[in-house]
């Protein structure tokens, strides 16, 4: 869904919230909750030049995708931590 799309139905109380996903590829992902335990990603606002389709909204930065979250209205978010995270590396250790 589109950020108006997904703004509208916040705005009329069918959005639970939202979750900030990391990708495999790299990027972020915005991942809006419906009722029923349904979710959807944003999408771009136009289609893609070369075969028309829409394609999801990839965030370049949690920051990027935690403002658009802001622009549909929401204050409180859940970010999904990569899986090849901090917790993984030597110079981190959990004590």
């Amino acid at each position: 869904m589109q950020l108006h799309q997904l703004r509208f139905l916040h705005q009329i109380g069918q959005l639970s919230h939202v979750k900030v996903l990391p990708r495999p590829e790299g990027g972020w992902l915005l991942q809006a909750h419906l009722p029923a335990g349904k979710t959807v990603i944003m999408i771009k606002s136009k289609p893609d030049s070369k075969d028309k389709q829409y394609h999801e909204r990839v965030f370049t930065t949690v920051d990027a995708a935690v403002q658009a979250a802001g622009k549909i209205g929401f204050s409180e978010i859940t970010v999904g931590i990569p899986e090849t995270s901090a917790t993984e590396s030597e110079d981190f250790k959990l004590t």
